[in-house]
């Protein structure tokens, strides 16, 4: 919230002034959360659902995040796309208000009140989480398995610390505490199961008899915590008696199947449910020396369990694109349950309150739903969710609708027609989800192009449909980081990639090397007076430039740093001579010559990484940059910078800008979604 500050002897005026700039703020906030918290879900409907959204869309306004330093500033406005890509989930048991949830790509998120709001704790790290497990005894421990090992949180998420000494491997994707003695845990690894004694400082394998199999989910039994059962990809349940020493595969009917998870019942420990990848949900009554299908196995895209504590006949199904699934009578019988999650809503992570009973399901793409009726019904709860990394935005100068490509995997492309009020998945046909670059047709805006890790894809509508646009490119493997399009010759397009550049005379119908194919390009610009001159920002070789369409290369990095990334390139629309190069860790560089020459326009921007450059037209013309701290603004060319960040979140990383010419709003997207300002 902005902070009134009285300098010197403004007096009454100015306070009068800053009040005035405070309430605005809030109530253009207030007016926001509002909207998204009516829109998220539905039981703010009605005249009580309204007192209820506005009581919390005041908690919400009042606690935006903001950059401190710049009071008076111009204020950013989150926008979303909020949820995200849920693949684990904690509840405090002591709170039932406090949850954890993980989002692939972007963070681990906290809410403290069930749900309803969310923000980023300390771990933002693009990984994979695969679980979240609240220390039982002291509930400001938190432990996290990822793809890069294993983090452990002493004070509720705010930091966190990386912890893997002795870890073989750090690829972790299951964990179990012991809840006795929560010194002791188990990781379950891409191979194999490790042990800690210490709270997670050191680790040891504990993988005798399993030897490297994918370990996909570890449960204990609480009543005898030595007996530990690991649920495998390629050789279904394996059982230790001797708290990890050994482990013995455990079969009999069930076999060596594809095993994505286990619960076991905490009244009678002996009663395991297995979820597996084609024949459904198997049980077993015995400690795992016998297996059957339970009932018809509820869904045979069986991925994701969870067994409501107080009430242990009752599980709960995710699935692989079916929704939820429950069983009252131990897996006798079992029904859908999908009124409010989305068609075909894949479940990665599923857990149940003991205490209120609230089902909370993590989905792929849309982030979390949650059910107060044991999922007879589910609502969207993903207020200040921003598990979407916005890589790209593109606006249509006719409609002002916004496009943002998503870099974190599942939903590539959101569409907001209402200045981001709300978003549309946009995606149809694009299967590979990861976005790295949007360009728009200069004459068509119907007509976009897609650059994503392994293909390039084209929509003539707008973006309701898309088709693969890469005959000629190696598809599946070469990633897309950059577009441009000829200016002149709009069928004409470059991309660059990590195998070097690309081109396509034909609207993208086919493409043929064009060079540098032993670079990864992460930026390219044409100059509209002179398109057969490209520049090519490159990773750790700097800028290479053309004047041949591309037939011929040559480095221009005269008074660049040696073996400097460039992430990011724009010309003077006004004046080709002129352009800025976004650096990795050495903020801007500018050239008034076409490139021949380079000098620092650092000031202000000393070690930042530069991801977009934007320029405004006007007296004077303002360049924006936008960086791993936010954004900054210039008015004299590059001379000197002002942050320009009021009202982003702190960690933010912009790693795109627009701005509506007829508006005059400017967007920004990054690693905590889309903001607009004003």
């Amino acid at each position: 919230m902005i902070t009134g500050v009285t300098r010197g002897l403004a007096g009454h005026t100015e306070r009068v002034e800053m009040k005035e700039r405070k309430l605005s703020t809030c109530a253009i906030l207030f007016s926001r959360e509002v909207t998204n918290i009516m829109k998220d879900a539905s039981p703010f409907r009605g005249h009580n659902g309204l007192v209820r959204a506005m009581v919390m869309a005041i908690a919400l306004a009042l606690s935006s995040p903001q950059t401190s330093g710049q009071t008076g500033s111009p204020m950013w406005t989150a926008l979303g796309p909020y949820g995200g890509y849920i693949e684990a989930i904690a509840i405090d048991p002591t709170d039932a208000s406090t949850l954890y949830v993980g989002a692939e790509g972007v963070a681990i998120f906290k809410s403290t009140d069930a749900g309803a709001s969310w923000n980023k704790t300390g771990l933002a790290k693009p990984t994979i989480y695969s679980e979240i497990i609240i220390d039982s005894q002291t509930t400001d421990h938190i432990y996290a398995t990822t793809a890069q090992g294993f983090y452990l949180s002493t004070d509720g998420g705010a930091t966190w610390t990386l912890s893997n000494e002795g870890l073989t491997r750090t690829y972790l994707t299951a964990l179990a505490v012991n809840s006795a003695n929560p010194s002791t845990l188990y990781a379950g690894a891409w191979g194999g199961v490790f042990k800690s004694t210490d709270g997670g400082a050191t680790w040891a394998d504990a993988s005798s008899g399993l030897g490297t199999k994918f370990v996909s989910a570890l449960v204990l039994n609480p009543v005898s915590p030595n007996i530990i059962y690991a649920a495998t990809t390629e050789g279904g349940v394996y059982k230790s008696t001797d708290s990890g020493a050994n482990w013995t595969p455990v079969l009999t009917g069930l076999g060596d199947l594809f095993v994505w998870d286990l619960v076991l019942d905490p009244t009678r420990p002996n009663t395991l449910y297995a979820a597996t990848n084609s024949q459904g949900v198997f049980k077993t009554t015995d400690g795992g020396a016998r297996w059957t299908l339970a009932g018809d196995g509820g869904s045979t895209q069986a991925f994701r369990l969870a067994i409501d504590p107080r009430h242990p006949d009752i599980v709960y199904l995710g699935t692989q694109g079916n929704g939820v699934f429950k069983t009252t009578d131990g897996g006798q019988t079992w029904t859908e349950e999908n009124q409010g999650l989305p068609f075909g809503a894949m479940v990665h992570a599923l857990a149940v309150d003991s205490t209120t009973h609230t089902v909370y399901a993590g989905l792929f793409q849309y982030g979390l739903y949650t059910s107060t009726d044991g999922a007879a019904s589910w609502v969207a709860s993903n207020a200040g969710l921003t598990g979407h990394e916005v890589s790209s935005l593109i606006l249509d100068p006719d409609t002002s609708a916004i496009y943002a490509g998503i870099r974190t995997y599942g939903p590539s492309i959101f569409k907001s027609t209402d200045g981001g009020i709300t978003w549309t998945m946009t995606n149809r046909g694009i299967f590979y989800p990861p976005v790295h670059v949007l360009v728009r047709h200069p004459t068509d805006a119907h007509v976009l192009y897609c650059g994503n890790s392994g293909s390039i894809f084209k929509t003539t509508d707008g973006g309701n449909s898309w088709f693969p646009a890469d005959q000629g490119l190696p598809r599946g493997s070469a990633i897309i980081y950059s577009l441009a399009i000829d200016p002149s010759h709009p069928d004409t397009l470059y991309a660059g990639s990590d195998r070097g550049i690309w081109k396509t005379t034909d609207g993208a119908a086919t493409w043929s090397m064009q060079g540098l194919n032993e670079n990864t390009v992460y930026a390219l610009a044409l100059p509209s007076t002179s398109p057969s001159t490209i520049y090519a920002g490159t990773e750790r070789n700097g800028v290479f430039m053309s004047s041949d369409e591309g037939i011929t290369w040559q480095t221009v990095n005269q008074g660049l740093p040696d073996h400097t990334t460039i992430r990011a390139l724009l010309i003077d629309p006004t004046d080709a001579s002129t352009i800025y190069a976004g650096t990795e860790r050495n903020g801007v560089y500018k050239s008034t010559d076409g490139g021949l020459n380079w000098q620092s326009a650092n000031a202000g921007l000393t070690n930042l990484t530069v991801y977009s450059l934007l320029l405004l037209p006007g007296a004077p013309v303002r360049l924006l940059v936008g960086t791993d701290r936010g954004v900054f603004t210039s008015t004299d060319g590059g001379s000197t910078w002002t942050a320009m960040s009021a009202g982003l979140p702190g960690d933010t990383r912009v790693n795109a800008l627009a701005h509506d010419v007829t508006t005059g709003r400017i967007y920004a997207g990054g690693n905590n979604g889309v903001f607009s300002l004003p």
